[in-house]
């Protein structure tokens, strides 16, 4: 079963449905690309430290996901048997 979109996932979710159009120019596309790049300038220039905290928070959550893959009980295997000792 997957698992709903939330926090900065959720955020994004409009954005990856965007169709960009084919028929702009390598010129028309550099103009969205500056103004893209220009608001994100501003927006970060804003709001940086409550958009570290999120960006901090979602990775912290992705970080205890992924620890609960591995059972800390289990004994890791010893692949250095074939290392000679020095």
């Amino acid at each position: 079963m997957s698992k709903p979109n939330s926090g900065l996932t959720a955020a994004y979710t409009p954005i990856s449905t965007l169709t960009i159009p084919q028929h702009w120019s390598a010129e028309q596309a550099m103009v969205v690309w500056e103004f893209l790049d220009q608001v994100a300038r501003c927006v970060w220039d804003r709001y940086e430290l409550p958009l570290v905290e999120l960006i901090k928070a979602e990775l912290d959550q992705e970080h205890t996901e992924q620890l609960d893959l591995f059972n800390p009980d289990d004994h890791s295997p010893d692949f250095d048997d074939d290392l000679p000792d020095f």
